[in-house]
């Protein structure tokens, strides 16, 4: 494991870093629709003075809108079951 130092306002971070590990936080699909919109720009498309945001502001304006929504909590908990109920099924699958 090696050390990697940062320097933030001024302040120390030490990060450690594993080797060819990748941190998941959203599946490549969400990951795609999100690059996806990022690439569109705000205002019009032809304007070389168009906005292309961060895709962290991106997938936060994302996130934040879609908790406006008033079924969401229990859709979303609803997918993740039935993704992980897949993740389960086709690691039996694999494995006979």
């Amino acid at each position: 494991m090696r050390l990697i130092q940062a320097r933030e306002s001024g302040l120390n971070h030490e990060k450690k870093v594993t080797p060819g590990f990748r941190p998941i936080l959203i599946s490549e699909a969400a990951f795609d629709r999100l690059k996806k919109l990022q690439k569109r720009t705000y205002g019009h498309q032809h304007d070389p003075n168009g906005v292309r945001f961060d895709l962290k502001d991106i997938a936060s304006a994302v996130v934040l809108e879609a908790f406006e929504i008033d079924d969401l909590p229990s859709r979303a908990l609803g997918r993740a079951a039935q993704s992980f109920v897949d993740s389960i099924t086709s690691l039996k699958e694999n494995a006979s």
